[in-house]
C-alpha cells in the first residue's frame, strides 16, 4: 500500500505543508524551506496570524486506495464493470463507499471512480449527494485543517448499496 505523508507546520492560523515519502528522505529540506519562507515573509505572516510562534508539526497520512484493495468479489466487480455505462454516479459512489474499509476522501473517490472508467468530479461530489432526495445515505465529515471531507455510508446507505449490487448482479446474469 503506497502512502502519502503530508507534514504540516502551523504558524498562527497559517499552515505550510509538504509531502514526504515513507522514509522521510526530504523532511529536512521541507522544514528548511518553510523556515526560510517564514523568516523572509515575517511581516506578512504576522498580519495573517493571530499568534506567531511555531507549534508542533502536524503529521497526516492519507493512503492511496485502489480497487484491488477494496476487496470487491470478482462476480460483483464484473457486474459493476459490465453495467458501468448505465450506472449513475450516485449509485457508483454508494458502491465505492460500501466496499471501503474506512471513510474515503474526495481524492480517493475520484481515483477509484477513474479506475472503473466513470470519474466522479468534484463539483458533482460537492452538490449531488446532498440533494434532498439523496439525504440520509451518506455521511460527510470535515478533515481538520482542510476544506476536504471524508465520506462514509449510513445504515440506510449500506442497505441501498447492497440493493444496487444485487440489482447489478441480476442484470449481469440475465
Amino acid at each position: 500500500m503506497e502512502k502519502e505523508i503530508i507534514v504540516g507546520v502551523q504558524s498562527g492560523n497559517v499552515t505550510f505543508s509538504f509531502k514526504i515519502d515513507q522514509d522521510g528522505s526530504n523532511l529536512k529540506e521541507g522544514f528548511d524551506t518553510i523556515n526560510r519562507l517564514i523568516s523572509s515573509h515575517r511581516d506578512l505572516l504576522q498580519k495573517a496570524s493571530l499568534t506567531f510562534p511555531l507549534t508542533t508539526p502536524i503529521i497526516r497520512q492519507q493512503s492511496t486506495v485502489s480497487l484491488a484493495q477494496l476487496g470487491i468479489p470478482a462476480n460483483e466487480k464484473e457486474a459493476i464493470l459490465g453495467t458501468i455505462d448505465e450506472l449513475n454516479r450516485f449509485d457508483l459512489f454508494l458502491i465505492l463507499l460500501h466496499y471501503a474499509a474506512k471513510p474515503l476522501s474526495y481524492d480517493q473517490v475520484m481515483s477509484l471512480s477513474k479506475e472503473l472508467g466513470k470519474p466522479i468530479k468534484y463539483n458533482w461530489l460537492d452538490s449531488e449527494p446532498h440533494r434532498d432526495e439523496r439525504k440520509g445515505f451518506i455521511m460527510s465529515e470535515p478533515i481538520p485543517g482542510k476544506k476536504e471531507k471524508l465520506y462514509s455510508l449510513t445504515e440506510r446507505g449500506k442497505k441501498k448499496a447492497e440493493s444496487i449490487i444485487e440489482s447489478l448482479k441480476k442484470k449481469e446474469t440475465s
